[in-house]
C-alpha cells in the first residue's frame, strides 16, 4: 500500500520524538513550522529548480529554509531558482544528506527536524 509522503514525513518526526533525539534549545525566534504550514499547506512533494505548478509548496520550502537561516533572506515568492536551489545544498551540507538540490524526503524530514529544534 502506498502511504502519502505527508504521512511518511510525519512517521519519521514521531520515531525520532520517541527516541529522544534532540539537538538542544534555540536562542533566536524564527518562523515556526506551524506558520509556514499554516500559511503554505503541508503537502511535500518532490522539488527541484524550474519546477512548476508548486508554487505553495516552494513558498513552504523557503519559508523553512529561512527559519533555519534568517541571512539566507530567500524571498517567498514560491519560484525554485538558482537562490532556492542554493539554499537546499546549503541545508542538506549542513544535514548530512547528499547535496543534489533536489528536495526529497529526506530533505524534508531533515527539515521538519529542525523547525522542530526551533521550536524548543
Amino acid at each position: 500500500m502506498r502511504r502519502p509522503l505527508a504521512a511518511l514525513g510525519t512517521t519519521a518526526l514521531v520515531i525520532t520524538s520517541s527516541l529522544g533525539l534532540t539537538l538542544g534549545t534555540a536562542g533566536a525566534a524564527h518562523a515556526s513550522r506551524e506558520y509556514c504550514e499554516a500559511m503554505f499547506g503541508s503537502y511535500e512533494p518532490l522539488l527541484y529548480q524550474g519546477i512548476t505548478g508548486f508554487d505553495h509548496q516552494v513558498q513552504e520550502l523557503q519559508c523553512k529554509l529561512n527559519s533555519w537561516k534568517p541571512s539566507l533572506a530567500l524571498v517567498e515568492d514560491g519560484k525554485f531558482g538558482p537562490a532556492t536551489r542554493d539554499a537546499v545544498v546549503r541545508f542538506q551540507a549542513f544535514a548530512g544528506l547528499e547535496q543534489d538540490g533536489v528536495v526529497g524526503w529526506y530533505t524534508w524530514s531533515s527539515l521538519d527536524r529542525w523547525a522542530n529544534y526551533l521550536q524548543t
